[in-house]
């Protein structure tokens, strides 16, 4: 995704999702001196062979080199991510992330004198955006210092997540330059960010925080529509189709086990809500709603839909 429809010396925002592919050595293999490899370096969907990595590049800086004064970074582009980032981290009900300046590493591209502006310049937006942070030295990337976002889950664990970085390499190796209100060519400093870094990692500390019990509006599945007996198999079928018109994530249990046995099914697949539907449901078009909380709501069809929206789309009800 671009926006980049404006003038020259306004930022060019991008956002894309890239798949990564790596091979580990998985435990038992035997390395290159004869050592047999014990620990494991894969784990799931902490670390899968293949994932995707949500980037966004921001174009929008001045470089600091020979041809150039020293540029100044906008706040605002860093004010802007940390904003989404606090958005996110609050709708998944993570506290406030932990944040550190990560300094230049021993192997890395640039002079000294861009570095030393590099730093101060993200420590001072980091500042002016309100952000209090440790100094992680050399823990920077290559082409240049960047800010860590790291979250905590329910168990207390720390996860490096967000990450908002200064780039100010990649412009010059790409000759990438615009031409400035002033008529001259500037070299612009990339800003690279990410929310949540690897989509399947993120995926795993989701579930890890939430111990596989993921609130109703993120659920693959939401509702359970389980009938008593066939009798209710057409009232089943017209609340299945009610919830889907509305988006809400629906699966049908109407298989031979006893209704309990649904149930326990459901909560053991996750699902946060079973609509059970009993000769009296279809008679009064009501539907029973035990949640995995223990709670039990009985409601017309029409108020339980409208309940479930409510809960499955929780931004746009807060927006009305």
């Amino acid at each position: 995704m671009m926006d980049c429809l404006r003038p020259a010396w306004e930022p060019c925002r991008r956002s894309e999702i890239g798949t990564i592919s790596h091979f580990d050595l998985m435990p038992g293999s035997i390395l290159s001196g004869g050592e047999t490899l014990q620990t494991p370096l894969a784990g799931g969907p902490f670390r899968s062979r293949h994932y995707g990595l949500w980037l966004a590049p921001v174009a929008p800086l001045r470089l600091a080199d020979d041809r150039h004064d020293v540029g100044v970074v906008k706040p605002a582009e860093v004010a802007r991510f940390v904003a989404l980032l606090s958005e996110v981290d609050a709708a998944l009900d993570f506290p406030e992330p932990e944040v550190a300046l990560s300094t230049r590493p021993e192997a890395r591209a640039g002079s000294d004198a861009l570095w030393d502006w590099a730093e101060e310049a993200l420590a001072d937006a980091a500042r002016q955006c309100g952000l209090s942070f440790n100094v992680q030295p050399g823990e920077g990337a290559f082409y240049g210092p960047k800010l860590d976002f790291a979250l905590r889950d329910r168990l207390g664990r720390s996860w490096q997540c967000g990450t908002v970085q200064l780039d100010t390499v990649l412009p010059n190796r790409l000759d990438a330059s615009y031409v400035g209100p002033d008529g001259n060519r500037i070299i612009p400093v990339m800003v690279h960010h990410a929310v949540f870094g690897s989509m399947c990692r993120f995926i795993a500390i989701l579930l890890e925080h939430y111990s596989g019990a993921l609130p109703f509006w993120l659920s693959p599945d939401q509702v359970a529509v389980a009938p008593i007996s066939q009798d209710q198999a057409g009232y089943a079928a017209d609340v299945r189709e009610a919830l889907e018109a509305q988006n809400i994530r629906t699966v049908l249990l109407d298989g031979a086990e006893t209704l309990s046995r649904r149930i326990v099914a459901a909560y053991e697949m996750s699902i946060p809500v079973v609509a059970v539907l009993g000769r009296r449901e279809v008679e009064q078009k009501t539907v029973s709603l035990p949640e995995r909380t223990g709670d039990v709501a009985v409601l017309s069809l029409k108020d339980a839909t409208t309940l479930l929206w409510q809960r499955a789309h929780p931004a746009q009800n807060s927006r009305k």
